[in-house]
């Protein structure tokens, strides 16, 4: 199969713009720019640890089934998303 009938049925139009969007990606990964893990706690959805449960806390955060096995309540933490 020849170069030609590969991209037959492909603008090479289209590829030239996917090229260099490829290369733009390639940029700002290489920048760090976008989604990373933050050490700071927050409510993202990556589990980070347990805390014991105090009055006023989120309900939301229980972490219910280990309450299930020992009756204690404790919060789920999470990792704070952060953008880069």
């Amino acid at each position: 199969m020849t170069k030609r009938s590969r991209h037959a049925f492909v603008d090479e139009r289209f590829l030239a713009r996917l090229e260099r969007l490829a290369l733009i990606a390639k940029r700002l990964a290489a920048q760090g720019v976008g989604p990373r893990r933050s050490r700071r706690l927050g409510d993202g959805l990556e589990f980070a640890d347990h805390r014991d449960y105090s009055p006023g806390d989120d309900p939301r955060f229980i972490d219910w089934p280990y309450y299930a096995r020992m009756e204690k309540l404790l919060l789920r933490l999470f990792h704070e998303h952060g953008e880069g």
